[in-house]
């Protein structure tokens, strides 16, 4: 049981001292008011009761939210293959939103229905964002919320993003990258096919033929160093994926006329000469300059969709891909109804 003791202050006020020693546990910690102590009190007993180990300067009740996302953002996130990801979204949370300067044991899932429903509302300085970003920052922060009481036994009674409804996920993106696209892009990076890239611009040409060659992730191309180069067996190794699985990529023949194109480096060093951000920003400048309707993941929709009508056994396909199943296949398997048509069609 918790145990609470009122004090004077010297300008006439009064706080609350609320002190557990239970279990072999022990966690002291004084308030402005009565409320606040008895609501953290319930939170350390809850946590006690559970099997949480308590330990002094893992308690901190009146450490605001925000501070508390600032060191998962600055001790787990920078850990993580999404590190940047991660960070961006969670300081983009931090920066507009004032409701995570709430202590601990003031915050509820009702604040974090308000973040709900800013961010798709929007605002005069901010446009609404999508159903798909809200699922996305309601996953981010549950995770945070989750490692602090799990890993440094913060004194939420419940994760607050538990009892948050999320909006209706969308239906998934089936945009397919037309020729249309490619050429605009190719005109305003100035990359013609064959040649060794001379700026961002180019690069970023470059990586999305070969993304549309080889269906790999962004990630998984912009890693890729020339020692991960097999020309003789015409393929990539692939050390680190998402799934954390190394993979195997076959090359077409475009794709490797795309590699030699290049000057060929160190073994050690990146095949691409520009880096993840700078590629990203590129090419959403060049989304902005010519009006295309196309994402740098639509490459890897794009690449499912014509790789499969060459290789027909899913499980083929599934290996080339990186796909740890068929349903997350099928996801990438965007045709067209006159490509579906042309398989009716005898040879």
């Amino acid at each position: 049981m918790a145990t609470f003791q009122e004090r004077k202050n010297s300008d006439g006020s009064k706080s609350y001292r609320a002190t557990i020693r239970r279990k072999g546990h022990y966690a002291s910690e004084t308030f402005s008011t009565r409320e606040e102590a008895d609501q953290w009190a319930i939170a350390i007993e809850t946590r006690i009761a559970g099997g949480a180990a308590i330990e002094g300067g893992d308690i901190t009740p009146r450490t605001t939210v925000r501070d508390l996302i600032a060191r998962y953002m600055r001790e787990v996130s920078t850990t993580k293959k999404g590190s940047y990801a991660e960070r961006n979204r969670l300081g983009t949370l931090l920066d507009r939103y004032s409701v995570f300067d709430k202590t601990i044991v003031e915050f509820s899932s009702t604040d974090i229905e308000a973040v709900r429903d800013a961010r798709m509302r929007g605002s005069k300085d901010h446009a609404p964002v999508s159903a798909l970003t809200v699922i996305r920052d309601l996953g981010c922060l549950s995770g945070v919320f989750r490692h602090a009481i799990k890993k440094w036994k913060a004194p939420f009674t419940v994760n607050p993003c538990k009892e948050v409804d999320r909006p209706r996920a969308p239906r998934g993106r089936s945009v397919r990258v037309r020729d249309d696209d490619m050429r605009k892009l190719l005109d305003w990076s100035g990359y013609v096919p064959g040649a060794d890239p001379a700026n961002a611009r180019q690069w970023m040409a470059w990586s999305v033929l070969f993304a549309l060659e080889t269906a790999m992730r962004r990630g998984e191309f912009m890693r890729m160093r020339w020692t991960d180069i097999n020309r003789g067996e015409r393929g990539v190794h692939l050390p680190d994926t998402k799934n954390d699985e190394a993979r195997d990529v076959p090359l077409t023949k475009k794709a490797l006329a795309l590699l030699d194109s290049l000057t060929e480096g160190k073994p050690e060093d990146r095949v691409i000469g520009i880096t993840y951000h700078t590629f990203g920003n590129a090419f959403y400048k060049c989304q902005k300059a010519t009006g295309i309707n196309v994402r740098i993941h639509d490459c890897r929709h794009e690449a499912t969709t014509n790789l499969a009508k060459r290789v027909k056994d899913p499980l083929w396909l599934a290996s080339i891909t990186g796909h740890r199943d068929l349903r997350s296949l099928k996801i990438y398997f965007n045709p067209t109804t006159r490509e579906l048509a042309e398989q009716l069609d005898d040879d």
